[in-house]
């Protein structure tokens, strides 16, 4: 389908400059977590008097173990947030498209949705916002050639950020755009988190 191509694109390029922040203020806060333990096992060796010497070792090993630990922890929660931002970021980027391209987006996932139907009718929820813009272009050119579909723009509202609530027959379709971020978030994952931390890791080296 040309729209979920379109959705991929934006995702894949929005991935990098979007979410890059997030896995900065990670690191940032890895490293104080770090200095803190670091600073407080050198509190402890010069505390430790002779005579407990081996248990402020323990102790310091314990700190530094439990500092790494949630050094991890706060590495991946990290990672978590930069791949959340960069589907967030994707999403705004296709709902904030000019409004050419994002009339044709919607014509597109519209005949993609209703592909193989023939006749009846076909009742297309927008947002306000976007209903007010684009919806009567958007009948106007579904009702261009329509296979004898019935298109229709109701009056009433989606509470979507962008895309639309298809009903067509009995059948309601979601093909809003968080709806179709979702859809193939799950095969595109694995590239969005070798876009980000690729080119994090190779920042880091080249800088």
């Amino acid at each position: 389908m040309v729209a979920l191509e379109k959705v991929t694109n934006k995702i894949l390029s929005a991935a990098e400059a979007d979410a890059a922040s997030v896995l900065s203020a990670a690191d940032e806060e890895c490293r104080g977590i770090l200095a803190a333990a670091e600073e407080r096992a050198a509190e402890i060796h010069r505390e430790a008097e002779d005579a407990a010497e081996a248990e402020g070792t323990g102790v310091v090993s314990r700190a530094r173990a439990t500092a790494s630990t949630e050094r991890r922890n706060i590495l991946l929660a990290g990672r978590c947030r930069a791949v959340d931002a960069a589907f967030e970021a994707a999403e705004k980027k296709i709902c904030g498209m000019p409004r050419e391209n994002y009339l044709a987006f919607l014509l597109a996932l519209a005949r993609g949705a209703a592909e193989g139907q023939k006749g009846g009718e076909a009742v297309i929820t927008l947002n306000r916002a976007d209903r007010e813009n684009v919806g009567a272009e958007l009948l106007e050119r579904l009702s261009e050639g329509s296979d004898g579909i019935v298109w229709k723009i109701a009056e009433n509202d989606a509470r979507i950020d962008g895309g639309f609530l298809l009903d067509i027959g009995l059948t309601r379709v979601d093909c809003s755009v968080m709806a179709l971020i979702n859809q193939v978030r799950p095969s595109l994952e694995a590239d969005v988190c070798r876009i980000l931390f690729d080119s994090s890791r190779k920042d880091k080296e080249n800088g």
